[in-house]
């Protein structure tokens, strides 16, 4: 019940985009929420976080696996709501050690996706795990989102040609003058041409105060990219 608004708008908008459109519901990953409970909201380092990973690993492993019981039931009742694909934020991953996030952060992602495969396509996206890819592929998700620290074509040499690519320009062009933002759209535009499975998006979250004109100038380009 607390949770009503997510599926409740997801049905609002479905019913204003009929079938034309797909809608992409959406939570944090495990590790991200706990780490936000942990920290009391968002974190740089997630010092508090990575302490208690050690201290008390297994009062934090029931909190991951209550939060990751929690996100399955939130994600299906999104999916019931109209929801043509998933996708999972896992913000906070790349603060995780390269030796703690399969064990931290990806394996309760493979959980949720495995719970959701069946029912529609699922994105994983984690930010900074550069040197995680294999370990992001093994999640099972059908797509990737990759963060604007890195260029999506060395991305693409390190997962399978059956995997999808989303992103990843950079969020601060939606505060740029639309001329740039038109122009950093079209870069990646022609560095992914002729990769299978690519799906044009930012590469983190919509800035709070993004300028529409560059909002527009992002979605013509695309739109008229060919």
């Amino acid at each position: 019940d607390h949770i009503g608004y997510t599926p409740d708008a997801i049905k609002l908008v479905r019913k204003e985009l009929g079938d034309e459109r797909a809608i992409i519901g959406f939570a944090g990953s495990p590790w991200t929420l706990a780490s936000f409970m942990v920290e009391g909201g968002s974190s740089r380092e997630n010092t508090r976080s990575r302490a208690m990973l050690h201290d008390e690993p297994k009062l934090f492993h029931a909190l991951l696996e209550k939060i990751t019981e929690a996100t399955i039931t939130y994600l299906k009742a999104q999916i019931d709501a109209g929801a043509d694909v998933i996708q999972l934020f896992d913000s906070q991953g790349g603060t995780l050690a390269l030796n703690m996030f399969w064990e931290i952060s990806g394996r309760w992602m493979q959980q949720i996706v495995e719970e959701l495969k069946n029912e529609v396509p699922t994105i994983v996206f984690a930010r900074n795990v550069h040197h995680n890819w294999n370990e992001v592929v093994q999640t099972g998700a059908s797509a990737l989102g990759i963060d604007w620290g890195i260029r999506l074509a060395d991305v693409c040499k390190e997962i399978p040609a059956d995997v999808a690519v989303q992103g990843n320009l950079d969020p601060a062009l939606l505060l740029a003058k639309p001329e740039a933002a038109a122009a950093e759209t079209q870069k990646i535009l022609e560095e992914m041409r002729g990769r299978n499975g690519f799906i044009f998006n930012l590469g983190h979250g919509v800035p709070p105060d993004a300028d529409i004109g560059a909002i527009m100038a992002i979605t013509e380009t695309v739109q008229d990219w060919s």
